[in-house]
């Protein structure tokens, strides 16, 4: 079983129409609500693949009630700690070519809310075989807790798939988590600058590898697709293009894509693969994470994996 974290949960709204008019009225052709955030899209990623996932996360008032209700009805296995504020909502709006996201902030949870969580955690640690973390996490959580995730899977020999990049996430990555999976912008907010050329971003890749002792490193370029480092090799996956409806989740749909490679035989090369015809696939649907199985194979055996260096 994979064992997501993914502590923001989101009631999803996602809006289609013509064209956006800035101060004036705008009318909606299409409206969709569903249970969303990071962790969910990963999960919903996950089962495509046939694999099994459980979803960890807060959730609270009628947003919370509304996202645990949904999430039980599309059949997602989930565990959530109750909280008092509300489940943010999240706005996506569709023009055409454009996707704009608009992003509630995260609720606060109390201590009591954050101890009861970590020992939900640990209660479901034990049968893990991979711990996926993603996104970011809500306000009031303990500024190490991604870290101390970490270092309980790597008590108990369980690979961790990191997919995230805020504050937490980079205390984290001292705890030396298995793989480490974001996007360029990401990466250079970490580096402080612009990393434009291929050789800018595999010294990046070499030096992270070098400094947290990882097994992998993923990096997400959008439609440009995917770099990736392992042990020795550079690698690019470049996908086929594709008509974009919905991009959001294409980057959690390469995780789950990822993650499933690492337990398939820790084959760097066939992990990049389905990652990219994931993450690719997902564009395809409105429902983040929803990823159509055809278009998956579809994209799969057009998606073209590049050795760079030895």
């Amino acid at each position: 079983m994979i064992l997501v974290v993914g502590h923001n949960s989101t009631w999803q709204k996602t809006y289609r129409l013509k064209r956006i008019k800035i101060g004036e009225v705008n009318r909606i052709e299409s409206a969709l609500g569903l249970p969303a955030g990071k962790g969910v899209n990963v999960s919903r990623a996950l089962r495509l693949l046939g694999l099994e996932a459980l979803l960890l996360g807060y959730a609270g008032g009628m947003n919370g009630e509304r996202f645990r209700r949904a999430l039980e009805e599309e059949g997602l296995k989930a565990e959530f700690q109750a909280i008092e504020e509300e489940t943010r909502i999240c706005t996506t709006l569709i023009e055409d070519q454009t996707t704009t996201e608009l992003i509630e902030p995260s609720p606060r949870i109390s201590e009591e809310e954050r101890e009861a969580f970590s020992r939900l955690f640990l209660q479901n640690l034990i049968n893990s075989d991979l711990l996926v973390i993603s996104g970011t996490s809500v306000n009031g959580e303990r500024e190490d807790c991604y870290k101390s995730y970490i270092l309980e899977a790597k008590k108990r020999n369980i690979p961790v798939l990191l997919d995230s990049f805020r504050t937490r996430a980079r205390d984290a990555l001292e705890a030396e988590p298995e793989i480490l999976k974001i996007n360029l912008d990401e990466l250079e907010s970490i580096y402080g600058k612009s990393l434009k050329e291929r050789e800018e971003r595999e010294n990046a890749y070499r030096d992270l590898r070098r400094r947290y002792n990882l097994s992998w490193i993923v990096i997400s370029r959008g439609e440009k697709g995917l770099e990736g480092l392992d042990r020795g090799s550079f690698f690019r996956a470049v996908p086929p293009k594709v008509s974009v409806i919905n991009p959001i989740g294409s980057g959690d749909s390469v995780a789950a894509g990822i993650a499933a490679g690492f337990l398939a035989g820790r084959d760097f090369r066939s992990a990049l693969l389905t990652g990219t015809a994931m993450g690719t696939a997902n564009c395809l649907n409105i429902t983040p994470g929803l990823v159509n199985k055809k278009d998956y194979e579809r994209i799969r055996d057009a998606v073209r994996i590049e050795l760079i260096r030895n």
